[in-house]
C-alpha cells in the first residue's frame, strides 16, 4: 500500500498560486438568489430605532409623571 503525501513544496506552491489566481472570480453560470443577503435600507433601520427610542422615552416619562402625581394624590 502506497501512502500518498500532500505533495512537495513545489506542488503546494503551484496549487496555492492557482488558488490565489482564482480568488475573487465569480462563476457566471451560478446565479445569485435575489433574496440572498439583501441589506436593510438605512432609512428603515433609522425609523425602527427612532420608534424604539421614542417608545422607551415615553414609557420613562410616564413612569416619572405617575410617580409625582401619585405623591400629590390625597390618601384615604
Amino acid at each position: 500500500m502506497v501512502s500518498r503525501m500532500a505533495g512537495s513544496h513545489i506542488d503546494l506552491r503551484k496549487r496555492n498560486a492557482a488558488f490565489n489566481a482564482r480568488v475573487g472570480k465569480v462563476n457566471k453560470l451560478k446565479t445569485q438568489d435575489p433574496l440572498d443577503k439583501k441589506p436593510v435600507p438605512r432609512w428603515l433601520a433609522v425609523v425602527f430605532l427612532v420608534l424604539i427610542a421614542g417608545g422607551l422615552g415615553l414609557e420613562l416619562l410616564n413612569q416619572i409623571v405617575s410617580y409625582f402625581t401619585a405623591a400629590r394624590a390625597p390618601t384615604r
